[in-house]
């Protein structure tokens, strides 16, 4: 399922244009909310750190309540997965929303991690 600015859209018209400032600079914000039996994990919580966070960008008259009934709607219609969440800034003053939906992300039991430097620093990766 795919939102932009509340309007449901197919796949194939799920597009952001590349003149889009979140693509040429990462001008935007965004959010990941796990679904959980239909339910977006901790909504409100998520809300408020986007609220936050748009803050800090600059970006203006943002409907929160209609980002949180958007985001509603698309866990209503899934067991589990993630909604994905985007407030890109489109030009100087104005900006899109997209919303859309993932499938849970499965990590193979034979998976583990191996320790490496990166940058001076030990980090664990996935293997």
């Amino acid at each position: 399922m795919y939102l932009i600015n509340s309007v449901q859209v197919e796949k194939k018209d799920f597009i952001i244009p590349v003149e889009n400032m979140g693509v040429w600079r990462g001008d935007g914000v965004f959010e990941a909310i796990k679904i959980h039996d239909g339910y977006p994990f901790a909504i409100d919580l998520h809300i408020e750190r986007l609220e936050k966070s748009c803050s800090k960008v600059f970006f203006e008259n943002i409907d929160y309540k209609k980002i949180k009934d958007d985001i509603n709607f698309i866990a209503n219609k899934y067991e589990n997965g993630y909604v994905r969440t985007l407030i890109l800034r489109s030009e100087p003053g104005s900006h899109d929303i997209f919303c859309f939906y993932q499938p849970p992300i499965s990590i193979s039991q034979n998976s583990h991690f191996k320790h490496k430097k990166l940058f001076g620093r030990v980090v664990e990766t996935m293997i």
